[in-house]
């Protein structure tokens, strides 16, 4: 059983509960609302619920597909169609047969019968696998989302959902203009429909998708799982390695394994000092004058008191002495590193593209870290709330770009700060993930005097021009030096 799982049952102690409801119902000379059959009924019910959770303790809870929690359907009421509800394409039980995507339902019967007849499969035998396991796939999903629908209708939802799946992004991916036009839609729907393939509330099981390729040769099973890694990978960067989960729960847990893959190691440990070689020789006079140095910079540069923000935006970290970089690796997680490099410091974040699909995407992804049954240290929710910490203005979104952090794709600088301030609004932030990055790019604009150096090197040399002004200027107050000192003395 995990931690978080512990944490809940030591705040309701169920057991105490019953104990103190037989109590009060036997005690002598109280009254109560309730008739004592109705006092065991409801002893009972509370009784049936521990018997549950002890059993619940004994496995694992696997996540259940469900709809988007409470909190984000109320913070994003305004918005919730345009980042949750499915554009073009409906995909399991929670929105199937709404009026406005009817449309994609044929589409749906077309892709079916072309991944059959390509494949060589008996309808029949393919559907049948599907009928078999409905039982163990109805656990996939909240009693909610299927209550109305019988195991007959269920089955042949999957089944159908599930072979469309696998037929457009085969035919997407495998790089054969012929599987393009069998699927015979627009490339404009084609990525409304890759897009509605990642929410929420469209999901189904991963496992109907690997019923259905049990039925295929090696070959072919290769085939589509290939394309499968680079429509997920596609979704966030190509050049990316495979570090995907083996049993996802579907497919936007696939693609979060991508982005938050096994930690290698401790969340606190995210900062790496790059020690600074040959810089310096501590030589006797140097070791002998280090403390007077150090309390002269000390009182000639305060730092400032604890609690006082020392940055706002990627702007002002510049401003700093602190540079951005893209990281190696994609990961949300250990690849944010910290580095200081004396005077100057250097912030590595992984690469990120802002498209017109970046918002639902990520608040997909943010949704499913907030389901209760899911698992998770709020990782997507802790790096988008980190950009935001980042991102308060478009030259802040300037800095980034020209750092190729982030890829601006979708309009002004303007628009892109907007959409990070709109997104991570009243979202979970897990500081621990990023609080010794944090902690250390403070310290680092603690210091005074990195701060003033800093400020002078992006004043007069961050760019050839500001180089070429300081140069002539130097020059110039050399020039008028010597002149008047030959003025003063000529004899010399």
């Amino acid at each position: 059983m995990s931690e978080a799982s512990k944490e809940c049952h030591n705040l309701i102690r169920l057991d105490d509960l019953i104990n103190a409801l037989k109590k009060l119902s036997h005690e002598e000379g109280k009254t109560s609302n309730l008739t004592s059959d109705a006092h065991e009924k409801f002893i009972e019910e509370i009784e049936g619920l521990v018997t549950q959770n002890q059993q619940q303790e004994k496995k694992e809870i696997q996540p259940k597909i469900q709809k988007v929690p409470a909190v984000l359907r109320q913070r994003d009421e305004k918005h919730f169609k345009k980042y949750y509800e499915p554009r073009w394409i409906s995909i399991g039980p929670i929105h199937h047969g709404e009026p406005n995507i009817q449309l994609a339902e044929k589409y749906k019967l077309k892709w079916t019968a072309t991944f059959i007849a390509d494949n060589k499969l008996e309808t029949k035998i393919v559907y049948q696998k599907i009928k078999e396991n409905i039982a163990e796939l109805k656990k996939c999903f909240d009693q909610e989302v299927i209550e109305k629908y019988d195991d007959n209708t269920l089955s042949l939802m999957l089944f159908v959902d599930g072979c469309s799946i696998l037929q457009l992004v085969d035919s997407c991916h495998a790089n054969d203009p012929e599987k393009m036009k069998k699927i015979n839609i627009k490339p404009g729907l084609v990525s409304f429909a890759q897009q509605d393939l990642l929410l929420l509330e469209n999901q189904i099981p991963y496992q109907v998708l690997e019923l259905l390729r049990e039925n295929l040769t090696p070959t072919k099973k290769k085939d589509i799982k290939s394309s499968m890694e680079k429509f997920i990978l596609g979704n966030i960067d190509p050049s990316l390695k495979n570090n995907f989960k083996e049993n996802p729960n579907h497919l936007l847990d696939l693609l979060r394994s991508a982005l938050v893959p096994g930690q290698k190691k401790d969340d606190n440990n995210n900062t790496n000092v790059i020690p600074r070689k040959n810089l310096r020789r501590k030589g006797y006079i140097y070791n002998r004058f280090k403390p007077i140095i150090i309390g002269w910079i000390n009182k000639l540069f305060p730092k400032p008191k604890r609690g006082q923000q020392c940055f706002r935006g990627a702007g002002e970290l510049k401003k700093a002495g602190i540079n951005f970089r893209p990281s190696k690796e994609y990961y949300m997680g250990d690849s944010v590193k910290f580095s200081s490099l004396g005077l100057a410091g250097r912030l590595e974040l992984p690469r990120l593209t802002v498209d017109d699909s970046m918002a639902p995407k990520f608040l997909n992804l943010i949704a499913y870290e907030m389901c209760p049954d899911v698992e998770t240290k709020y990782e997507v929710a802790a790096y988008i709330s980190l950009l935001d910490l980042l991102i308060d203005y478009p030259n802040d979104v300037k800095e980034l770009r020209k750092s190729h952090v982030l890829f601006n794709q979708l309009g002004s600088d303007k628009e892109v700060a907007n959409l990070f301030n709109e997104i991570a609004t009243d979202l979970v932030f897990n500081f621990e993930i990023y609080k010794k990055v944090i902690g250390d790019m403070e310290k680092h604009c603690e210091s005074k005097m990195r701060t003033w150096m800093a400020q002078v090197y992006y004043a007069h040399f961050s760019s050839p021009w500001s180089i070429v002004a300081f140069l002539a200027a130097f020059l110039a107050l050399a020039l008028t030096a010597i002149q008047t000192w030959l003025a003063l003395f000529p004899s010399l």
